[in-house]
């Protein structure tokens, strides 16, 4: 931002590093979401508004302000640029916030610097960002980016390098130079090792470049999140300034908050789909006419459906908690064979208390005891009265919240399952039992009229 960029956050109580980072490249106002809900000025001197929490974005919601509103680590309702967490990031999106709402009002646009020929690139680069916020999968983000790095920037040899098992494998096909590269290679590594961007006016001056063509001159190359790096190259020495570093740091942004919401839509459908596979895979309990089936069955749909690949069920009985059944590819001794009900396992802690548990990392909670130590997070439900499920992994945090409600319906089900199944096997003593009793029972001594 510059000195002529105004901003008025609104939050009860801004975070320090937030205030800091604003504060150093810009004109900075602050007000409560009461002052603001209480009275807003439709007049009010700034470019954009900066919310941080759902109280500040709930006042202005019916204010209607005339400028965008970026929300920092919140959405927003009427966000221009996007949901913003990085605060590095933030100052390019309210800038270009402000940029697209001065356009659509038919005023001057905020300047980024004063070069007319910069200002005709951000204006280009606002103009093509559409096709990329709307891009429904990654492979359409890179593109879109390789596109608009070229066609609406002008940097005509570009690399986009994704880390995957250890090395940058390019992004876009066809897209200038197509190599794979060791992650801890050159200026790429490094950019991608230290989150710093880094202008190289003459590479011939740098020993950890290494040029992949002979012209190469300069180069920008700049961190594409966590995801791997960005590069663009040139055959003239000094091809590169802040400005250029600015318009990538960007169009970057949005790229990155296009692809978190890619990931989260398709989170959403992928759990939707779990859901929908174990309402599915349940009905597969019901025909079951045998506590070991229903064991047994409950830690394959686990399985298949949950994709909880180290699984188990125990049976409580007589006091103690016995094996029932193991995942397929189990090994003996993933999971003992009998232990009590008591409160020196997490499996018996689960029984008493008809609780579940989940274990981000068994090395901070003292009551799991895991039966391998290679075991490092893990999920522990009962089974109503009739025993536990348990799911395990050899990671750190390997099952989230989404896990364990998935894991409670499919537990809740065996459990009705093994009811149904215990209430017949009482029923059918019962009947057995009257029926030896009638066979049991001599003729008839004495008849009368």
């Amino acid at each position: 931002m510059t000195e002529a960029t105004r901003l008025l956050v609104v939050a009860e109580e801004p975070p320090a590093p937030l205030g800091e980072r604003l504060s150093s490249e810009g004109s900075v106002d602050r007000r409560s979401p009461t002052e603001i809900a209480e009275r807003f000025d439709p007049l009010i001197e700034a470019d954009a508004i900066v919310v941080t929490d759902g109280s500040a974005r709930d006042a202005l919601s019916d204010a209607h302000p005339p400028v965008p509103i970026v929300g920092y680590g919140v959405d927003a309702d009427e966000v221009v640029g996007t949901r913003v967490d990085d605060l590095d990031v933030l100052p390019h999106v309210i800038r270009g916030a402000a940029l697209n709402a001065s356009a659509a009002a038919g005023t001057a646009p905020v300047p980024a610097v004063d070069d007319g020929d910069s200002r005709s690139r951000l204006e280009r680069l606002h103009e093509g960002t559409a096709e990329l916020v709307g891009a429904s999968d990654e492979e359409a983000v890179y593109a879109s980016v390789a596109r608009i790095a070229r066609d609406l920037l002008g940097y005509d040899f570009c690399y986009i390098g994704i880390v995957e098992d250890g090395e940058f494998v390019p992004a876009v096909p066809g897209h200038a130079w197509q190599e794979r590269f060791d992650v801890e290679f050159g200026v790429l590594g490094e950019t991608y090792r230290t989150g710093e961007p880094r202008i190289i006016d003459d590479v011939g001056d740098v020993d950890e470049a290494d040029p992949r063509w002979t012209e190469m001159r300069s180069v920008l190359s700049v961190p594409f999140g966590d995801r791997g790096v960005f590069q663009a190259a040139s055959d003239e020495p000094s091809a590169f300034d802040d400005r250029d570093l600015e318009l990538l740091r960007l169009l970057l942004s949005y790229a990155e908050n296009t692809l978190a919401r890619i990931e989260s839509e398709a989170e959403l459908r992928a759990s939707r789909r779990r859901v929908t596979d174990l309402h599915e895979g349940v009905t597969e309990l019901t025909g079951l006419r045998s506590a070991d089936a229903v064991f047994e069955k409950t830690v394959e749909i686990a399985q298949r459906v949950l994709d909880l690949d180290r699984s188990s069920t125990l049976r409580a009985e007589d006091g103690y908690l016995h094996a029932a059944a193991l995942s397929e590819g189990a090994k003996p001794g993933d999971v003992r064979d009998r232990m009590p009900i008591d409160d020196s396992s997490l499996a018996g802690i689960t029984v008493l208390t008809g609780e579940s548990r989940l274990v981000a990392d068994v090395t901070a909670d003292e009551d799991a005891a895991p039966a391998k130590p290679e075991y490092r997070s893990g999920l522990s439900v009962p089974m109503g009265e009739h025993g536990v499920f348990q799911a395990v992994s050899i990671e750190r945090d390997a099952f989230d919240e989404r896990d364990l409600e998935l894991a409670e319906l499919l537990a809740s089900h065996a459990a009705e399952t093994l009811t149904r199944i215990e209430a017949h096997e009482r029923l059918r003593r019962e009947r057995d039992r009257f029926s030896a009793l009638f066979e049991n029972v001599p003729d008839a001594a004495v008849a009368y009229e």
